[in-house]
């Protein structure tokens, strides 16, 4: 079995490794991310900004709404504060290619990859209690399916991860600004971060661009889990399409490592 041969003890060892490097990081991510950001912006969008721009609305769910698709921010944030290691390394030490001498490069890659999903969801996670424990009433959830919203938010960030890391392959320390003005900002504004965007679905020409944006199925799926009724794409489908997405984006990725290397 895989699991007993030496290329699962030389991938342990990479995670470990991985491990090493962003120990201390995990810890001033989690309090930056995963504490202090659903306290203040919970704070603003559930208890000041709700009195004030959400005063006519009869949903009493609207200010939290808000509040859960934020969570894109730290979510894209970290994931590529993580997978972007891979862009950094490519640049200058290139200590991947000294791993992929040792074992195939797709397996590296997917190694890279799961550590950042556990580094991300194991943040991420920490937005929801943090949230209620700090907000209180303020923060309402209508149905607490903790374990479906945990299933589904290892899928998110797995997915995310995977996303990123294909740029990661792709770009180069100069076009980083771009990146993010031209792509992350537009999945994430796009995506119902801020504000629900799934009735615009419905339009003609907008609504098939939103629905192609995976950041758009992670607050869908997340807002459809906690809230009934206040989607319009079944968890079922966000799923399935942040899998495909997934998929497609370590496939894209794993094609285009091979030709910036090079490797056989």
């Amino acid at each position: 079995m895989f699991f007993n041969t030496p290329s699962w003890s030389i991938l342990k060892s990479f995670f470990y490794k991985d491990w090493l490097i962003h120990k201390q990081s995990l810890k001033d991510n989690s309090i930056n991310y995963g504490i202090l950001w659903p306290m203040t912006f919970g704070f603003s969008f559930t208890v000041l900004r709700k009195n004030i721009f959400f005063a006519s609305s009869q949903d009493a769910y609207f200010g939290s709404m808000i509040l859960v698709g934020s969570i894109i921010v730290p979510m894209m944030v970290v994931a590529y504060f993580v997978t972007f290691d891979l862009m950094f390394d490519l640049e200058s030490r290139k200590h991947i290619l000294f791993q992929t001498s040792i074992i195939h490069p797709r397996w590296v890659l997917l190694q890279k990859l799961v550590f950042a999903t556990c580094y991300t969801f194991c943040i991420c996670m920490l937005f929801f209690p943090a949230a209620k424990l700090f907000l209180g009433n303020h923060f309402i959830i209508q149905h607490q399916s903790w374990l479906q919203l945990s299933l589904f938010m290892l899928l998110a960030t797995f997915a995310m991860c995977a996303i990123q890391q294909t740029c990661a392959a792709m770009l180069t320390i100069n076009k980083l600004d771009n990146y993010w003005i031209r792509f992350n900002a537009v999945l994430m504004n796009m995506g119902g971060t801020f504000i629900t965007t799934s009735p615009l679905l419905t339009a003609p020409f907008v609504g098939r661009l939103l629905f192609l944006n995976p950041v758009l199925h992670m607050t869908e799926g997340i807002r459809g889990i906690l809230y009934s009724g206040h989607t319009s794409i079944t968890v079922f489908t966000c799923c399935i399409y942040l899998l495909v997405i997934a998929i497609v984006s370590i496939l894209i990725g794993w094609h285009v490592f091979k030709k910036r290397v090079d490797h056989l």
